[in-house]
């Protein structure tokens, strides 16, 4: 929060009174603390904080869709996400500012996460209900990814109702008349285990409980994506050893449109630990990186230290392939792994072409970045 908008909660503090003023500041202090805790994705972590603002502000819609929210990312599948979103559904607004500890209504997102909490509890008539909610109030159309995660979990709840108890189908031909897979995917994953206990710091632009393409994140590219023990892909963009590196995609990643994304650390979440390689044995991009033991030929677009920039943050979502490598107390970002130094050459041209300055070939052997002599260019021939 701006220093501007610091002085001026102060000043209406004062007015107020010294009484309204520490527990508006009291307030402020944990709604933040909690609102933190959900930007880096620890709902476990904001979940007790919230109950306790829940406590003293059992009106306040906001605090119940956030609290809402929590508990339809709890282990333990409870009713108590259906309770505090049907109070937060009670007070929705489509000027909803997400950003500010005076607001007291709940977004639109509340239907979406309705649709998801009654389909956990096995009620899918109001899911479906909730889906339409959804689908009527949401601005972005229907081939947002939200709408189709919404009718996704609509569908999966009517089907597994139907398997149960045929005579209690719900109707969901309506929802757009989307159909379930007809078949299973194989989908292949790898543990991943990095070499650091540190955080690693990520920007979630999405959390489905079906399969996207990683290329059909629109205006988004370097999108990888995870599942974690409840079978929920989720699709992360940059992987950061500090904190206000992926700030900085994160605003650069919401200007692309998508509002809702946040930072998470992929190296301590449990949901990160599987990352996704492949679907019914074709790799979910489109692109096939080039692995080999020897010299590895790509294109640097950028460095930086502690702060990425936000020009070169905006890389993210124009250039494919972006790669962090940790060269000493350097962050070098790069794109592009081919064999051949000719095929890095045709490459760094095209980006070039893009509109990407100061792109130049580099050499990795085994990620370590060594020197380009002209012995290892002859080599590649």
């Amino acid at each position: 929060m701006n220093l501007l908008i610091r002085h001026i909660f102060l000043a209406l503090a004062i007015l107020i009174g010294l009484n309204s003023k520490a527990q508006d500041s009291d307030y402020q202090i944990s709604f933040e603390q909690a609102r933190n805790y959900l930007l880096e994705g620890h709902t476990d972590k904001a979940l007790p904080i919230l109950k306790g603002i829940a406590d003293k502000f059992p009106s306040n819609a906001n605090v119940n869709y956030l609290l809402g929210v929590c508990y339809t990312e709890e282990d333990i599948i409870t009713k108590q996400s259906i309770y505090h979103l049907e109070k937060a559904a009670q007070n929705v607004s489509l000027d909803y500012s997400p950003s500010s500890y005076l607001e007291k209504r709940a977004p639109v997102f509340v239907y979406y996460f309705l649709v998801v909490a009654y389909s956990q509890n096995r009620m899918c008539e109001k899911a479906v209900e909730s889906f339409y909610k959804f689908q009527d109030n949401y601005t972005k159309g229907n081939e947002d990814y939200y709408i189709e995660d919404a009718k996704s979990w609509a569908e999966k709840c009517a089907a597994m109702e139907f398997e149960n108890d045929s005579s209690n189908m719900v109707a969901v031909d309506t929802v757009n008349k989307a159909e379930l897979p007809k078949e299973d995917l194989k989908i292949t994953t790898k543990e991943v285990n990095y070499t650091t206990s540190s955080p690693i710091y990520a920007v979630q632009v999405g959390a489905f409980s079906r399969f996207v393409p990683v290329y059909d994140f629109n205006g988004l590219k370097n999108v990888e994506a995870f599942m974690d023990h409840n079978n929920t892909l989720r699709y992360v963009i940059g992987r950061f050893t500090f904190l206000r590196q992926a700030e900085t995609l994160l605003e650069v990643v919401k200007e692309a449109g998508y509002g809702d994304a946040f930072i998470v650390d992929v190296n301590k979440e449990r949901k990160f630990s599987q990352e996704v390689i492949s679907v019914n044995n074709e790799s979910i991009k489109r692109k096939k990186v080039i692995k080999e033991m020897g010299v590895d030929f790509s294109v640097q677009i950028g460095a930086f230290k502690d702060s990425i920039p936000a020009s070169l943050a905006a890389k993210y979502l124009s250039v494919e392939g972006i790669k962090e490598r940790m060269q000493e107390n350097l962050t070098i970002l790069t794109s592009g792994s081919f064999k051949t130094y000719k095929e890095a050459i045709r490459y760094k041209e095209q980006l070039l072409d893009l509109g990407i300055p100061g792109a130049f070939v580099v050499a990795f052997k085994e990620d370590k970045k060594i020197a380009l002599t002209d012995e290892i260019v002859k080599s590649s021939q």
